[in-house]
């Protein structure tokens, strides 16, 4: 519309921001939604084109909401103070300059089943968007699932730590490999942690007098 038109204008004008519920994460199905607006003008001593800062929206699909009997079980609402995208956290990484790096701590499948099986279900969601996780990486994970059987998901941390995929303090990452890379890296991990003696997570040591094995990968 010309100025004159903008700058005499009462009119609202609106718009709808929405999300799809199967895109939600926990109980509620809560997902975000940045949204902003872009404004450009054509004119004499006009500036550049430009855009407002970036406004989060949460939806949630929660069943108890209502007034009275009235219901609202699917609604968005403004969500200042959102967390910024971050770099993920991921521990293991060999560091000669700091000790106090967060290092990986074996588990197996008889001494720790509960573990094991969650890191993989979590681990099957963001590769094949499948299994009880399946949900929580509808939109993060691998875009396009492995090639089975010539290719496999692979995740670090390693499935076999107790830093795996079900940790909540740390993130992971899947990447689609071949079989057979897979099946390799995954014997030469196994031989290395008898070989190097790697004991299991023991939540009943009386740490810090003795603590449980802790390990770090270089990757070259």
């Amino acid at each position: 519309m010309p100025f004159v038109t903008w700058d005499n204008n009462s009119r609202w004008f609106y718009w709808d921001v929405y999300n799809f519920d199967r895109s939600g994460v926990g109980r509620d199905l809560l997902s975000f939604n940045g949204f902003y607006l872009q404004y450009e003008a054509m004119g004499y001593g006009v500036s550049d084109p430009g855009k407002t800062a970036t406004r989060q929206v949460r939806c949630d699909s929660a069943t108890y909401m209502a007034h009275g009997l009235t219901q609202y079980p699917q609604a968005c609402v403004f969500a200042e103070g959102v967390p910024a995208p971050r770099d993920k956290r991921i521990p293991g990484k060999y560091d000669p300059g700091n000790a106090d790096a967060p290092g990986l701590h074996r588990i197996t499948g008889e001494l720790h089943p509960g573990e094991t099986r969650a890191n993989e279900e979590h681990k099957n969601g963001a590769c094949y968007k499948d299994g009880p996780f399946a949900a929580v990486y509808l939109d993060t994970g691998l875009p396009t699932r492995p090639n089975t059987p010539a290719e496999q998901c692979d995740e670090y941390p390693f499935g076999s730590t107790l830093e795996g995929a079900n940790h909540p303090d740390w993130d992971f990452s899947v990447l689609a490999v071949p079989q057979r890379d897979k099946s390799v890296a995954g014997g030469l991990l196994r031989s290395w942690y008898t070989d190097d003696r790697i004991l299991a997570w023991d939540a009943t040591l009386p740490a810090p007098d003795i603590t449980n094995d802790e390990f770090y990968v270089d990757i070259e």
